[in-house]
């Protein structure tokens, strides 16, 4: 079952998706969950591991035993920081050879972005995480904002064109 948690954080608090972080009491798995647009969440990470694109899993499951399904997002590392907040506070880890390596790495984020009609797309949404050998890895998060086809298709429109 899954439970509010303090254990794990997210990187930045207060933000639109008003999420919190979560743990599965049987696993000690650690995540971030949301209920806004939890499908898209869901269904963007389910694609993006079929086609071998960095996106943290996503499993649709209740918190504290709420009536809501929530998005769960897994937690990408042990420490939540994003692109941004990496390049603002932590310059010289930015600036690394092996950060870079691993932005150079995340490009192939942007064909799956422009596949699912990501209109919230910022360096806010890229996770960077380091694992035991000391290599970095990227992925997308947040994914509320993509996937949002007309019943038809519609017309194919640029990214950000109609962007809430």
């Amino acid at each position: 079952m899954w439970k509010r948690t303090d254990k794990w954080k997210p990187g930045r608090v207060g933000t639109a998706s008003a999420g919190f972080g979560v743990q599965d009491s049987d696993s000690g798995i650690t995540g971030f969950a949301k209920r806004q647009f939890a499908h898209r969440e869901k269904l963007a990470s389910d694609l993006a591991s079929l086609v071998g694109v960095a996106v943290p899993r996503v499993v649709l499951d209740r918190v504290n035993g709420s009536a809501e399904l929530y998005a769960i997002s897994q937690a990408y590392g042990i420490e939540s920081i994003d692109l941004s907040l990496l390049r603002d506070r932590l310059a010289n880890r930015f600036n690394s050879e092996e950060v870079q390596n691993a932005i150079r790495q995340a490009s192939g984020l942007l064909p799956f972005h422009a596949w699912v009609a990501t209109q919230d797309l910022k360096d806010d949404h890229l996770v960077v995480a380091m694992d035991a050998t000391g290599t970095y890895t990227i992925a997308a998060i947040d994914f509320a904002y993509s996937l949002d086809f007309p019943p038809d298709g519609g017309q194919v429109l640029p990214p950000l064109a109609h962007h809430r």
